[in-house]
């Protein structure tokens, strides 16, 4: 389920069909939203058009998900770091960022940031810690850092303090 094109869905039909619902068009519009809702009740991030975190330039949402969810290109924040692979073998998850591995338990929470368009540095390289290309950013890389003061702001003034 791609949240973002659900979202796009709901507000066609409701910008172009306000006025004018017919049954087939409730129907439709009641599935998107169930979908929507199914995703968020899991622990799916909600469109970045609803949650856009003041991320060091990047856009995207923080949000807290289990093993099952990440993805290859999400950012673990505390501290951050690039997700390089997600393994899932029906029993744990092992993730890695090239440098580290580790294996989460199934119905563990964490904390991460999804860029709305992943910034894998496979190809390029990092210009801020000087990673070369197919290796991963450094512990110490300023980006990184600067995406982990930028979501202590965010989650603080979401009240939520205590995470991170």
């Amino acid at each position: 389920m791609d949240p973002n094109a659900t979202l796009e869905k709901i507000r066609a039909i409701v910008k172009d069909r306000y006025d004018d619902f017919d049954a087939m068009t409730v129907r439709s519009l009641m599935t998107l939203i169930a979908s929507l809702d199914s995703w968020l009740t899991r622990g799916g991030f909600a469109p970045p058009a609803w949650t856009t975190a003041p991320s060091s330039g990047l856009e995207g949402a923080i949000g807290l998900v289990g093993p099952d969810l990440l993805q290859v290109g999400d950012i673990l924040l505390f501290p951050a770091r690039e997700l390089w692979t997600v393994e899932d073998d029906g029993l744990h998850v092992t993730v890695s960022d090239g440098y580290t591995e580790d294996e989460l338990e199934p119905n563990g929470q964490m904390l991460i940031f999804r860029p709305q368009t992943p910034r894998s540095r496979r190809d390029e390289g990092c210009p801020t810690c000087a990673a070369a290309a197919n290796e991963g950013c450094h512990m110490h890389c300023d980006a990184l850092a600067s995406l982990d003061e930028d979501a202590h702001a965010y989650l603080e003034k979401l009240g939520l303090t205590s995470i991170g």
